[in-house]
């Protein structure tokens, strides 16, 4: 915590550290996520550190790629009950109906 440098437990004394990012797939009920998670190593000895920061940091990374993955699973559920009927506009609404072309057409862009 001393402009990035945390406690090694390898080396029993606060070292520097950098840091690297992985892609970690988490498996929900509803399928697999995959975010990308940072983890801080010592500069010193390459043990893994445990670091507040970068936990936090982690933490609002998954729970934004978590409210991604919700968003789109709803988007799905909502296409496939529309495949077999029409979906209906109600009046107000075409907001929300331009919001989902253009997710749809980012999403088939990618």
């Amino acid at each position: 915590m001393f402009n990035n440098k945390y406690f090694c437990e390898k080396c029993k004394k606060i070292q520097p550290i950098y840091s690297k990012k992985i892609n970690e797939v988490v498996e929900l009920n509803l399928g697999e996520m995959e975010y990308e998670k940072e983890i801080g190593f010592c500069c010193v000895c390459g043990e893994e550190i445990y670091s507040v920061e970068i936990a936090e940091k982690n933490k609002r990374t998954f729970n934004r790629k978590l409210k991604e993955f919700e968003e789109s699973y709803n988007l799905a559920r909502l296409i496939e009950a529309a495949a077999d009927g029409n979906l209906e506009i109600i009046d107000g609404k075409e907001a929300v109906f331009k919001k989902i072309q253009d997710i749809l057409s980012s999403k088939n862009q990618k």
